[in-house]
């Protein structure tokens, strides 16, 4: 699709939403440890929030305007002294490039700094930003629910205090709501006893429930387990449609496995083709393995065609970035038969490789 094209689209980026949640600790205080020396935050009598004064708007990526994407991409950040938005990290994604275009415009917003007794103070601050389509329904409270089960997963990695326990109500709460993201996670804590006492009947109702509501990890969880319990080839073959049902809604695990097996020929035939493309499936969110792998399939390729021979390099580079070992080992090996010019051109298709979520 054309930019032209992209612009039938009546787009409307809202509005950036602050939530005060008191100064930011200086440098020393972090390096210390210690919590800022000031009050939790301002009080009407002696506190001002940051003002806002520049604000530039994101763009509505191609990809998320093709495909109808709608949401709040949530960020925490700290508007410091001279009204600069610094430190922003990523809370709640939307993905579809969303991300990153709302970040470039927090970047470039200008504050008025908060004050505290007349004086400017670094304030933490979370940050909203909501892309919808005009003319396209919208279901804000499904929104909210995505949204606050993603903050709730940013707390659960604290291991224990306020924080951690405020996101396990959270959790509980989209549970009760039958949110079925939440009631996967509730599942798999209750079966680890993670910050519960276990009962393995009740995680396993979650988890049903959950792959009941079409949620991928939990469809791959159920798909998995009556696969390793199939006694005749229709039980087998159901199992595999739900594996191939959680990959196709974003479960990982499931993308991976069928990928291996695609490859392996575990189920039947190898099928190469279909392994590269559920494979790309993780690759683009960002998955080392699956990147691997889908880098070393193309290799295979490579000699018949120079694309694939670059998008191979280009997926084991993303992976060597983040460590993926098999994926280093491999690049050393590969990077040193490439042209300069193939080099430059791999280096400008890793960006284009992760553009959707």
């Amino acid at each position: 699709m054309s930019l032209l094209l992209l612009n039938r689209f009546s787009i409307a980026c809202g509005v950036l939403v602050l939530v005060l949640l008191g100064p930011a600790a200086s440098a020393q205080d972090e390096e210390a440890g210690r919590a800022p020396a000031t009050s939790p935050g301002p009080t009407r009598r002696s506190g001002t929030p940051p003002k806002l004064l520049h604000q530039v708007e994101p763009d509505y990526t191609r990809e998320a305007a093709e495909a109808g994407v709608q949401g709040t991409v949530v960020f925490e950040m700290v508007v410091n002294e001279q009204g600069v938005p610094v430190n922003i990290q990523l809370l709640s994604p939307l993905g579809f490039g969303l991300d990153e275009a709302a970040l470039r415009s927090l970047q470039q917003w200008r504050f008025e700094p908060a004050r505290k007794d007349g004086q400017p103070v670094s304030t933490l601050a979370n940050a909203r930003v909501n892309f919808v389509l005009n003319g396209r329904k919208f279901d804000s409270g499904a929104e909210e629910k995505r949204t606050k089960f993603n903050l709730a997963l940013k707390g659960l990695a604290a291991r224990q205090g306020p924080q951690r326990e405020q996101s396990i109500k959270s959790i509980r709460d989209l549970a009760q709501a039958k949110f079925a993201p939440a009631l996967y996670v509730l599942g798999t804590f209750l079966q680890k006893g993670d910050g519960m006492d276990v009962d393995l009947p009740r995680a396993q109702e979650l988890i049903q429930e959950s792959a009941n509501g079409k949620y991928g990890p939990a469809l791959f969880v159920i798909g998995f387990s009556r696969l390793n319990s199939a006694a005749h080839p229709a039980e087998k073959e159901a199992a595999l449609r739900l594996i191939a049902d959680a990959s196709t809604r974003g479960s990982y695990n499931a993308q991976f496995y069928l990928g291996d097996t695609s490859e392996r020929g575990t189920h039947g035939p190898p099928d190469l083709e279909r392994a590269s493309r559920v494979f790309r499936l993780c690759a683009t969110t960002g998955h080392s393995d699956c990147q691997y792998r889908l880098g070393k399939l193309l290799l295979d390729q490579a000699p018949k065609q120079e694309r694939n021979l670059l998008q191979a390099v280009a997926w084991l580079q993303l992976a060597a970035d983040q460590g993926q070992p098999d994926a280093v080992a491999l690049l050393k090996q590969e990077t040193s038969s490439l042209t300069a010019e193939q080099a430059v051109r791999v280096r400008r298709l890793k960006p284009q490789l992760q553009q959707k979520p």
